[in-house]
Order: structure tokens, then C-alpha cells, then sequence
């Protein structure tokens, strides 16, 4: 039994890694407006208090190569954009870190 579940993990961390979005940001896209289209399905603001916070980071992850690794490689449950990169994936990035704070 213990096999059983160990083997439906395994399952679903493989399925969630395989994931991959093809979302492409159009040329006039700024952080927010890929946020919007790419992100806020799933992340959604921290409260209502603070509508416009939508991550608590760990201090060693509230960083641009943080975010950026994570949102081009996805992670357990996040599908991976490979097609958010350079000038787009630094809007991104910025635009993350300034409605983040740090727990």
C-alpha cells in the first residue's frame, strides 16, 4: 500500500512537471498585462487587505532569478513558459516583485 502512494506521487509530480504553457506574450505586453494573462488564473491577491500583494516569498527566493527560474522551469503544480523570456521575463519579473512581500 505504501508503494501504491508513493507511486501516485511520483505520477503526479511528473504529470505536473511535464506541464508547459504556450502562452506567448504579445510585443506591446508589460509585467502586468503578462501577469494577467499568464499568472492571476492561479495566483490570486494574498487578502483583501492587500488586493495588489499576490506572494509571500521566502527572503532567499525574493529575487529575479528566483521568479524568473520558476516561471520558465514551472514547479510541482505551476506549468513551466518557456516562451516568457528576456525583455518580457524581466517585466515579469519586476512587476512579481513589486506585489510581493517577503514572510
Amino acid at each position: 500500500m505504501k508503494g501504491f502512494f508513493l507511486s501516485l506521487r511520483l505520477g503526479a509530480v511528473l504529470l505536473a512537471s511535464a506541464c508547459t504553457s504556450e502562452y506567448q506574450p504579445p510585443a506591446e505586453a508589460d509585467g502586468e498585462a503578462i501577469f494577467q494573462a499568464a499568472c492571476a488564473e492561479c495566483h490570486t491577491p494574498l487578502s483583501d487587505k492587500t488586493p495588489e500583494i499576490y506572494f509571500a516569498l521566502h527572503p532567499k527566493n525574493f529575487n529575479a532569478g528566483y521568479i524568473s527560474h520558476k516561471v520558465y522551469r514551472g514547479g510541482l503544480t505551476m506549468p513551466k513558459f518557456p516562451h516568457i523570456k528576456g525583455a518580457k521575463m524581466r517585466q515579469l519579473t519586476e512587476y512579481v516583485l513589486s506585489h510581493s512581500q517577503k514572510r
